[in-house]
């Protein structure tokens, strides 16, 4: 079918239509239908899908009695129909419709809601670094959950701090009087992390009965030495073991780190005895006394937040830690050793978990609120 006969069968379905809707609607649709018939690029979309169509006479019921034989209300006092309603009645095969512009209804019902203006660049930036700062809360409390049985884990807690506020009027500035102002127009531009604080709180001591599990009662860290460098790392889980040749090392199945100082326990020894003050000594066969091995020395630090958490229960010294100070464990404020103990993690499941569902719920309104507008 050519062109000129498919606009030919559209303009005669659109002057059927208008015929069974009366002789006024005919009149009016005239000047449309002259248009549509003399140019060539008549655009027949708008031409058959009008838009002001008058309803065909219908009977109006009233309360008061039968059919009054009033038209049904048009022009400007009736609600327009749909232009896609109107195409339907004409009864127009898909594959003969002619392209027009489309509205998502989605976007349209989102348009006409109340409150869903969009919000500019600067209000976005915001709310995506609130995004970024309570994805980074979530994660560091979901550590403390998974953590909750983890030996002498520390829980963590981030600290948000709002970004410097652009400063559109200061405070104490004169008005057109010469009277000062008693606040000024401070309007905040964002939120980010400042900060993620280890809580060193003594966690609960644990009874293993294992002789060489240790906790440490109060301040310190146990020190163990790198294999891979040879440095200094710091824990506060006394879960010891002895390898092949004797030697005290931390207890792992990854790499055996040795305690510092080093300890050696002799191979037929019968009995480990490790006091508060950290001396260790063994009892061994044809013996009735106790022989000391060796010494444990704990570290502490100035700003232990400072220390780096390297994985496996250890930490790192750095900077901030500043140098440890080493010692006899219950002496110049060192903690005191718990032979047959572990100390336990302080996370707390309960106040984590609502933390997590507070920070959990602020998160999602602001997602909300960034995928609404």
């Amino acid at each position: 079918m050519s062109r000129s006969e498919l606009r030919f069968v559209l303009v005669l379905s659109s002057f059927v239509a208008l015929l069974a809707l009366g002789p006024a609607s005919l009149t009016r649709a005239q000047e449309p239908l002259r248009r549509a018939l003399s140019p060539p690029e008549v655009d027949l979309h708008r031409m058959i899908l009008l838009n002001d169509v008058e309803e065909p006479r219908r009977p109006v019921v009233s309360p008061n009695g039968p059919d009054t034989g009033q038209r049904a209300p048009s022009g400007p006092d009736r609600a327009p129909r749909h232009p896609e309603k109107i195409a339907r009645s004409f009864a127009i095969p898909r594959d003969l419709e002619l392209d027009a512009p489309r509205t998502n209804a989605r976007s349209r019902r989102g348009n006409r809601s109340r409150g869903n203006a969009p919000v500019d660049l600067e209000v976005a930036r915001i709310l995506q670094q609130a995004v970024t700062a309570y994805q980074a809360k979530l994660s560091v409390i979901a550590n403390n959950l998974a953590n909750v049985e983890t030996t002498a884990f520390k829980r963590c807690r981030v600290d948000l701090e709002d970004l410097p506020s652009r400063q559109e009027r200061l405070p104490g500035a004169q008005d057109a009087l010469g009277n000062y102002t008693s606040v000024g127009i401070a309007v905040g531009t964002g939120i980010r992390v400042a900060g993620v604080r280890t809580d060193f709180t003594q966690g609960a001591l644990q009874e293993t009965d294992v002789v060489l599990d240790l906790a440490i009662c109060g301040r310190g860290f146990f020190q163990v030495v790198e294999p891979s460098d040879g440095s200094i790392r710091y824990t506060r889980a006394g879960n010891l073991a002895r390898n092949a040749n004797g030697d005290l090392v931390m207890g792992s199945a990854a790499i055996g780190r040795f305690i510092e100082p080093a300890i050696s326990i002799p191979p037929d020894a019968t009995a480990i005895v490790i006091s508060a003050d950290g001396r260790v000594a063994v009892l061994q066969p044809g013996s009735q006394t106790m022989t000391a091995v060796g010494q444990i020395e704990l570290a502490m630090f100035a700003n232990p937040q400072g220390l780096i958490k390297v994985g496996e229960n250890l930490y790192g010294e750095t900077d901030a830690s500043g140098a440890p100070t080493t010692g006899t464990p219950g002496q110049e404020g060192l903690g005191s050793l718990q032979q047959g103990c572990l100390e336990a993690s302080n996370v707390d499941p309960e106040e984590e978990l609502l933390r997590f569902d507070q920070t959990a719920a602020a998160l999602q309104r602001i997602r909300r609120l960034l995928r609404t507008r």
